[in-house]
């Protein structure tokens, strides 16, 4: 599988997993874990995704997102927080930490963004083996 094809599958999974937090009035993450579960699955075998994931997740800090219940798409470059701390769980890739310690840093001093904005955090807290939502997945069990 080319990477172009890779990172299109990619998307597609994340456009799944946004209908179902977003558009979807009844499901939450147990209803979405099983594409949180394909897309680490993707993430494992396919490596070189690993920088189309990233550069998602810094669009998804960088960007706007003032309400995301009126959208009829997920946004070009959006995440979903749960499928951030997920897959950050899961993959416990160096660089999550570091994106989530360069964005703590950069709103330094911000409360309102600090406050409306915690996924930085939520990145740290799922990068421990302790996290406290896994209880939320049943994928995740004893890891």
């Amino acid at each position: 599988m080319d990477i172009e094809y890779a990172e299109q599958y990619g998307e597609t999974l994340l456009d799944y997993a946004f209908d179902m937090l977003f558009l979807r009035e009844t499901c939450g993450v147990n209803h979405a874990e099983f594409i949180f579960i394909r897309l680490a699955e993707f993430l494992e075998e396919f490596k070189d995704l690993k920088p189309w994931f990233l550069e998602n997740l810094r669009g998804t800090m960088d960007g706007s997102w003032p309400n995301l219940a009126t959208q009829t798409k997920r946004p070009h470059c959006y995440l979903p927080e749960e499928l951030v701390e997920y897959i950050a769980h899961v993959m416990k890739w160096p660089e999550f930490k570091e994106i989530a310690l360069n964005e703590l840093e950069k709103h330094k001093g911000d409360e309102i963004y600090l406050i409306n904005r915690n996924l930085p955090t939520s990145i740290l807290e799922a990068l421990d083996s302790n996290w406290e939502d896994k209880e939320f997945y049943k994928s995740l069990g004893d890891s």
